[in-house]
């Protein structure tokens, strides 16, 4: 590709990017009355289902143009692999920007912050000699990555489209208003991270569970504080994910070809519908801020790692290991069942590259156990502990080997027959046998433990791909080819249609909630943690989703959501200072963190308490009942 070319490139996604703010602003104010569907009027339809898919595209051709431009592809590079590494380079690159700007000039946002990326693109291209000379040329000689991206770009749009309504509409849960507020703190801040005078919001992120916040920031500072701008990380991570299967696939001695390419794709659409409709704690709407975007971004860096592994790339090693540690608390248990299973399977032993995974697994948790320190220090309250390892090690003491139903919860995610595949030992190449043990070990660990969550599988619904691709059944020629294809597609038609919820509702009972309520305590719209603090007393209106009388009995939620939402011209529920009198005739219904809450009249209560939305969160396939959740 020429370097004419690839500013012509770096213009127009610097063009739809720049142009995505004021579609996705549109989108958001064209609000359905009811249902799933967008109102009447063609336009509103044209902007949901086109505008602001096509518009994505430019957004995530944006996000990796500076590193596209940086770090271009060199001789000889394997495509995924390749992409991988661009993509942490994009990831950290992007990082360090907007920590900048946070810094700096924090007003830099929407139209002028795509301009300012392209820019940064556009140098790239200008100071970089080699220009990617011969790239064009062989990616057309390599029919996977041809196939993978064309299958990619209609996947893409085609779930920007199917998943509009939750995209842009649907009102947030408490996971997700977490999520948001916690990126959106960033848009002023170094960090994620909240003090203790945030209450309940200081429990999470962590160390161990902040990687998916920065590139969250950047969509956000790029497109508004809006519930889209949350949620369309999580797709895009799709990108690195599928990237990281056939890395690692071709690494271990597979030879996917195009047809595996659409395959992988229906694959990767029927993982994130399970993550938009069933992966949540709350009884009314699973919401894609949060676990979606987190764990997809933590499955691709653990492949990343697998990659570099498998690749001999000891930097990179390290380099993914980081991302992956800093994901999820699961990430070191993860890399070290990998170690194991490459000890079990891999011959030679790669005795070096073990010790450092090894090295890798200490120094997280030590690293881990020094940011912790130092961010409380001089402090009582733990600062991320809701995702901490003494967190999952309390939850591994709880064990519970009754429920024998509960592989469906990744079996069909993956699309069975992967699943399947993962048995299939004598044919398997010795990566293939690693990635299938470690699968293995992984879901077991969850097998066992009493309190499970959906999202706690989502490892083992991705890993089982890479078995597959590595499989000597799927190489060209095999006389197994055709029969292994088709099971996969049956296999994944019959997952779609396990996992589909027929009877979504569009849920925007969260702003109904918030129309009613006032905040006089002043600094949400700067994360003043006071404010955060002070909402805690908006629990008192509702039942946590935690409660047993939620949702048949009570309406329940999060005082986060509510905080997010509220906003009234005729209020009948009031957050002031305790400092500040109540309004005439106004009862006081709580006191405490500073504040008081007041409610217009006795039946206040009792009316949000007796709502009952039409939405059900998640197919009932997927559901867990509330004592194993919580």
């Amino acid at each position: 590709m020429t370097r004419g070319v690839r500013f012509l490139v770096v213009a127009l996604v610097t063009a739809g990017a720049a142009a995505a703010p004021h579609v996705f602003a549109e989108v958001a104010a064209r609000v359905p009355v009811a249902g799933p569907q967008p109102a009447a009027r063609s336009v509103d339809a044209l902007l949901a289902w086109a505008a602001a898919p096509l518009a994505s595209l430019a957004v995530f051709g944006l996000y990796l143009a500076p590193a596209w431009a940086w770090f271009p592809r060199a001789d000889g590079d394997e495509p995924f692999g390749w992409f991988l590494r661009m993509f942490a380079v994009a990831l950290g690159g992007q990082a360090v920007l907007t920590t900048l700007l946070a810094a700096f000039a924090p007003g830099v946002r929407g139209s002028a912050f795509a301009v300012l990326c392209g820019v940064a693109a556009a140098a790239g291209v200008a100071v970089t000699s080699r220009g990617d000379a011969g790239g064009w040329e062989r990616r057309r000689d390599d029919p996977l990555w041809r196939g993978w991206w064309g299958a990619g770009v209609v996947t893409l749009v085609g779930l920007g489209a199917a998943l509009a309504p939750h995209l842009h509409w649907e009102g947030m849960n408490g996971d997700g208003v977490h999520a948001f507020e916690s990126v959106r703190r960033m848009l002023e801040a170094p960090s994620p991270f909240w003090s203790p005078e945030a209450g309940i919001l200081s429990a999470f992120p962590g160390p161990t569970s902040v990687t998916f916040a920065w590139p969250g920031v950047w969509f956000m500072r790029l497109l508004g504080e809006m519930e889209g701008a949350a949620r369309l990380p999580a797709l895009f991570y799709l990108l690195p994910m599928g990237a990281g299967i056939f890395a690692v696939a071709r690494a271990g001695g597979g030879e996917p070809g195009p047809v595996s390419a659409v395959i992988q794709w229906a694959g990767s659409a029927l993982f994130m519908a399970v993550l938009a409709f069933s992966a949540t704690y709350s009884p009314y709407v699973s919401d894609l801020a949060l676990p979606g975007t987190q764990d997809t971004l933590f499955v691709a860096s653990l492949l990343g790692f697998i990659w570099a592994f498998v690749a001999e790339r000891r930097g990179w090693m390290a380099g993914f290991a980081f991302l992956t540690c800093a994901g999820l608390p699961s990430g070191v248990p993860l890399l070290g069942l990998f170690g194991l299973a490459a000890l079990a399977t891999l011959r030679p032993v790669p005795w070096g590259r073990l010790v450092l995974t090894g090295g890798l697994c200490v120094g997280a948790v030590v690293l881990s156990s020094l940011l912790t320190a130092a961010l409380t220090a001089g402090t009582t309250v733990p600062v991320g502990h809701e995702y901490s390892f003494t967190e999952l090690l309390d939850r591994i003491r709880a064990l519970d080997v009754s429920d024998w139903a509960r592989p469906r919860l990744w079996v069909i995610p993956a699309g069975i027959v992967p699943a399947v595949a993962l048995l299939l030992f004598p044919g398997q190449t010795g990566v293939g046998r690693a990635v299938a043990l470690l699968t293995l070990l992984y879901a077991g660990l969850f097998q066992v433990q009493y309190r499970i969550s959906l999202h706690y599988f989502v490892p083992a619904m991705v890993l089982p791909w890479v078995v597959v691709w590595t499989h000597p059944w799927v190489r060209p020629g095999h006389v197994r080819r055709v029969p292994a294809l088709g099971a996969l597609g049956l296999g994944l038609v019959a997952a779609w249609g396990l996992s589909w919820q027929r009877d979504y509702v569009l849920d925007r009972t969260p702003q109904r909630v918030g129309a009613w309520i006032q905040i006089d305590v002043p600094g949400y719209d700067r994360s003043d943690p006071r404010v955060f603090l002070a909402s805690e007393l908006l629990g008192d209106l509702v039942p946590g989703v935690w409660e047993p009388e939620v949702p048949d009995e009570s309406y329940g939620g999060s005082p986060l959501v509510w905080l997010r939402y509220a906003g009234s011209d005729d209020p009948r529920v009031r957050l002031r200072p305790d400092t500040v009198p109540p309004h005439p005739g106004w009862i006081v219904l709580s006191t405490g963190y500073g504040a008081a809450l007041d409610v217009r009249d006795a039946g206040v209560v009792d009316s949000l308490r007796a709502l009952r939305p039409g939405a059900r969160a998640g197919v009932p396939l997927y559901r867990i009942s509330k004592d194993r959740l919580f």
